[in-house]
């Protein structure tokens, strides 16, 4: 609704001062409260005292809540209006005018009625001053002060000292609910009212033998042999600050991180980690935990920068550009184009992504099959090698082998076989297994993705190279993959379409993050502190005080 006000101000003189005003809105309120569409400055006036608005019928004014509106005079609730209406707003009179081009309504507004002696007479029946209640200040001081003393402070200890009095007085309210620094956060919301749960003792910090009652197997941040005697000395509070209502309860700030790691070689001689003070600006380059001896299963943090080191060992052939063809890839349904999704899907939660396997994303176009009836398993070479044989031998004894020509004898199939037809059953079969199995490991299956060794003798079998498959390049940091749903995969992993052997490492460097993600007081990109990406308390290491809470106590105490 586009309404058009007209303020009008009646000068000393006699002249008239007119001011308009334009409002687009679905409801215009009037009333002394700033967040008014119309603010009507004057005291006799509500906060809220009435509003406009359109609905079936016209448009209808109302009082709100048990403000009064008058209406050509006379007292209203709600009512439609119409050209030439006065509404009464206090001292106010909103008359409707002839409603211009291009607007909904138009109504002139005008302060009509002056407060004259309202004001004194609203002071003479108010008690306005501590005078006037006959009570002085020095006592009120006195009294007040004393009220505080025995709320806030005699109360609390009783019920500290005494548990049992405090218990009893629960239901109605706790004595000591005056010395609650604020809301406690979810995960400890269920022993909320016990406070003793943590502060074991009064007028002390919590110590940290408090915390490992339940938390006695959190994780530490460090081997214990680099003997960080800083981490063993601070308490559990010092990083997770309670009552602070639901926010978290850890410490995210990026200097709690880079007061350490800002120069952690000069702290900690042994560490193999390198300094950072700032993702934006002062960050190594990303080093990836990648397969370099797959037979000894051997793996090695590499630097993105280091090109030359930078050569994934996996056992796998596995050609991108081939798969990410812009025209698409031939399929068993035909022609069918290959995206990034087509393989790697997100995981429950959307942080990694689900392991490809042969089975759900590469059989539909490279199936194992030797025979139109009969496919090798795969993952096992060795089973794979029986089933060929077996195949080919239950089809000799059966004597379904008359009809190939590699056969020397003739014969008519679901005849008896012979003594000299078994043994040509053999050679046939014998024959038959090695020559598809030398097509199935070394041409045209198994040899398309994977490392595979003919056999050294007429006693050997074809095998295949056990793959070694990274699970995740960057195992010690987080990346949420449904955080960035919005960006292409290959706006990151820019190098997959061109990628023509599965030793590249198409992960993306950190100048791709950068183009995102800046340090903590970074004001054009994402603030990204170091907890965004990495954890305190690593899983892979032993309890944070593994000696069961002692050194603990002795700290906090």
């Amino acid at each position: 609704m586009r309404v058009r006000f007209s303020h009008i101000t009646r000068k000393a003189k006699g002249g008239i001062a007119y001011r308009d005003e334009d409002i687009d809105s679905d409801t215009v309120r009037f009333g002394r409260s700033t967040d008014n569409e119309v603010h009507l400055a004057d005291p006799r006036v509500n906060l809220q005292q009435a509003s406009l608005s359109t609905r079936t019928g016209g448009v209808f004014v109302e009082a709100a809540g048990n403000a009064q509106i008058r209406h050509n005079g006379a007292p209203k609730v709600s009512t439609v209006l119409a050209v030439g209406d006065t509404i009464g707003l206090g001292p106010y009179d909103l008359v409707i005018a002839e409603t211009p081009e291009d607007f909904d309504l138009a109504v002139t507004l005008e302060f009509v009625r002056p407060p004259g002696d309202e004001l004194e007479v609203l002071k003479s029946h108010s008690v306005t001053s501590l005078v006037n209640t006959g009570l002085s200040k020095r006592g009120m001081s006195w009294a007040l002060s004393l009220v505080v003393l025995v709320l806030f402070l005699a109360l609390p200890i009783v019920g500290f000292v005494w548990p049992a009095v405090n218990d009893a007085t629960s239901g109605i309210v706790r004595l000591d609910a005056s010395w609650d620094s604020g809301e406690l956060s979810g995960a400890h919301k269920f022993f909320g009212d016990d406070c003793r749960a943590c502060h074991q003792t009064a007028f002390n910090q919590v110590a940290d033998n408090s915390c490992l009652t339940c938390h006695a197997k959190v994780e530490g941040h460090a081997h214990r042999d680099l003997k960080v005697t800083e981490l063993e000395q601070e308490r559990c509070a010092h990083c997770h600050k309670e009552h602070n209502a639901n926010d978290a309860i850890v410490i995210t700030a990026q200097s709690f991180c880079a007061d350490c790691h800002a120069d952690l070689k000069g702290t900690t001689a042994s560490t193999k980690l390198l300094d950072v003070r700032d993702f934006g600006e002062d960050h190594p380059e990303f080093r990836p935990t990648i397969a370099k001896d797959p037979v000894l299963a051997v793996m090695q943090r590499v630097a993105l920068s280091d090109k030359e080191a930078l050569s994934e060992q996996s056992n796998l052939k596995y050609p991108h550009d081939k798969h990410l063809v812009e025209k698409g890839v031939r399929g068993p349904e035909g022609i069918e184009k290959l995206t990034c999704a087509s393989c790697h899907a997100l995981e429950r939660g959307g942080a990694g992504l689900l392991p490809v396997d042969m089975e759900t994303h590469c059989s539909r176009c490279h199936q194992l099959r030797f025979e139109p009836d009969r496919a090798v398993p795969h993952g096992d070479y060795e089973e794979a090698g029986r089933v060929i044989r077996e195949y080919y031998a239950q089809k000799a004894l059966i004597g379904d082998f008359g009809g190939d020509t590699s056969s020397k004898l003739r014969r008519r199939p679901g005849k008896p076989v012979t003594q000299e037809e078994l043994k040509q059953a053999l050679e046939w079969a014998e024959a038959k297994s090695k020559k598809t199995a030398e097509i199935v490991f070394g041409f045209s299956l198994c040899k398309q993705c994977h490392i595979v060794t003919p056999p050294k003798n007429d006693d050997d079998i074809w095998r295949v190279a056990k793959p070694l498959i990274v699970d995740r390049w960057m195992p010690k940091g987080n990346f949420v993959h449904a955080s960035h749903e919005s960006i292409n995969c290959v706006d990151c992993h820019e190098q997959a379409p061109k990628s023509k052997t599965s030793a590249d490492v198409i992960l993306p460097d950190i100048n791709s993050c950068r183009q995102c993600h800046g340090g903590e007081n970074v004001s054009d990109k994402v603030p990204s502190t170091c907890t965004m990406c990495h954890v305190f308390h690593r899983p892979e290491l032993g309890p944070m005080r593994p000696d069961g809470g002692k050194m603990a106590t002795k700290i906090g105490n």
